[in-house]
């Protein structure tokens, strides 16, 4: 680390703002870690820049992508078929199922 001339110590600082992961489309912010926190998001400590962070691939999660630029998880199309979001779907899934069949 450089040494500071002793008429500048006034003038040292700390980078506290790091990228942050937020909302369903991957925004990246550079913020603080307890904003960070307050919004939700995934922070990345060891980043410096947004550019340096997939968000979206920390957002999504099932599985990593082959190409970080092109979300290429095609197999949600078919797990997602197969997923409820609680009892009431199921139950009106499986309803609608033996109604037509």
């Amino acid at each position: 680390m450089k040494k500071v001339p002793s008429h500048a110590e006034h003038m040292t600082c700390e980078i506290i703002g790091k990228p942050c992961c937020v909302g369903v489309s991957g925004e990246c912010v550079i913020t603080t870690s307890d904003y960070c926190e307050f919004l939700r998001g995934y922070y990345h400590p060891e980043y410096n820049l947004c550019s340096q962070v997939p968000c979206l691939s920390v957002l999504c999660g099932m599985a990593g992508f082959a190409n970080l630029d092109v979300p290429d998880q095609f197999y949600r199309l078919i797990v997602s078929q197969f997923i409820h979001t609680g009892l009431l779907d199921l139950g009106l899934t499986i309803l609608l199922q033996v109604q037509c069949c």
